[in-house]
């Protein structure tokens, strides 16, 4: 029996459509909300659970909200502790993900912090944009990264001065490039791993992806990501 990809891709879509009007909440502008257990570990967010009712946040240490947009793509990530933004986090770990699609081939992913302020790279090398550009296949063809430097920064503590100041953006600008911060970025959508929604259900990679790495360690991201990928 021959299957009509275009119907069955537009099936899924519907499905994926109706689970999301289940289980998540709208807001003023029609986006889905719905929301997913985490912790953090040493060095990473990990998700515990996917999908929890919104009544049950109360019971739940840290979750994250997710927002989607009609076209079932993740547009907002914001992780949270109680409620409220998180009391400590590491320096690469954003509070708030947020997601642009310009057009079909284009994704453009902000790092913020709780105020909503860009993620600064003085702290800790990080992107605080990427901007991908993806094929037909969903497959990465090319990551650019854009970064926000702040010098007012306060390192330890102690006020910046311009010879701390040269010193710290020479070694930046050096080490910027092979930064293994941003190392996972080339090879897929580095939220995207925090997202059930993702690219309405696809998860974009590049040809040298594999999800034997780091991912194997977050059962939960992993499981989900090879889903998404047809391997499960």
């Amino acid at each position: 029996m021959k299957i009509n990809i275009h119907f069955a891709k537009r099936f899924l879509f519907l499905i994926v459509v109706v689970l999301f009007s289940i289980n998540g909440n709208k807001n003023a502008i029609g986006q889905t909300i719905i929301y997913h257990e985490y912790y953090s570990t040493a060095s990473d967010f990990m998700i515990v659970r996917w999908n929890i009712p919104k009544d049950s946040l109360k019971f739940v240490e840290e979750y994250v909200e997710e927002k989607i947009d009609k076209e079932g793509r993740v547009v907002q990530l914001q992780f949270l502790e109680k409620d409220k933004p998180l009391k400590s986090r590491l320096c690469y770990l954003p509070d708030i993900v947020k997601f642009e699609y310009p057009n079909d081939t284009t994704i453009i992913e902000y790092l913020l912090e709780a105020d909503s302020a860009k993620m600064n790279a003085m702290d800790c090398q990080v992107a605080y944009k990427t901007v991908y550009t993806i094929n037909k296949e969903y497959i990465i063809t090319n990551a650019k990264f854009e970064y926000y430097i702040d010098t007012t920064f306060v390192h330890g503590g102690e006020p910046q001065t311009s010879e701390n100041i040269a010193i710290e953006l020479d070694f930046f600008r050096r080490n910027l490039v092979d930064s293994t911060v941003n190392a996972d970025a080339r090879s897929f959508v580095r939220w995207y791993s925090e997202s059930y929604a993702k690219l309405n259900r696809h998860f974009p990679v590049s040809k040298e992806f594999s999800t034997y790495n780091w991912l194997d360690y977050k059962f939960e991201e992993s499981k989900d990501i090879r889903k998404c990928l047809g391997k499960e």
